[in-house]
């Protein structure tokens, strides 16, 4: 399973960045209260992909911040992630937030 979090777009219009979207089959998430619902009742995927501007009181941010907690708490590896968001700040944001978290299991020798 590959999950895109987007309440607009499909994985074929993402056509930006270095990964090519039409390669694989996704489930479509629109909004955080999905993605939740997604992850505890399918486990993990093997890709996710991330909008951030999802319109609603949660963001893409917040989903990656639940699913990171969600890792350590349950002790898996992260899946691949992805950020297709057209929002700059908010991807600076996600990708930051993900190698700050990469960087400190690893100084400390935990799991991604």
């Amino acid at each position: 399973m590959n999950l895109f979090v987007d309440d607009e777009r499909n994985p074929s219009d993402v056509f930006w960045g270095d990964f090519d979207y039409s390669t694989l089959d996704w489930v479509i998430v629109k909004n955080y209260e999905e993605f939740i619902f997604e992850i505890n009742n399918k486990d993990l995927p093997e890709n996710i992909s991330f909008d951030n501007d999802l319109r609603s009181e949660k963001e893409g941010y917040d989903c990656l911040k639940w699913l990171i907690l969600w890792c350590i708490d349950n002790k898996k590896e992260l899946p691949n992630l992805y950020f297709h968001t057209q929002n700059e700040v908010a991807k600076d944001n996600m990708e930051t937030y993900l190698k700050c978290y990469l960087r400190f299991y690893k100084k400390n020798g935990k799991k991604k």
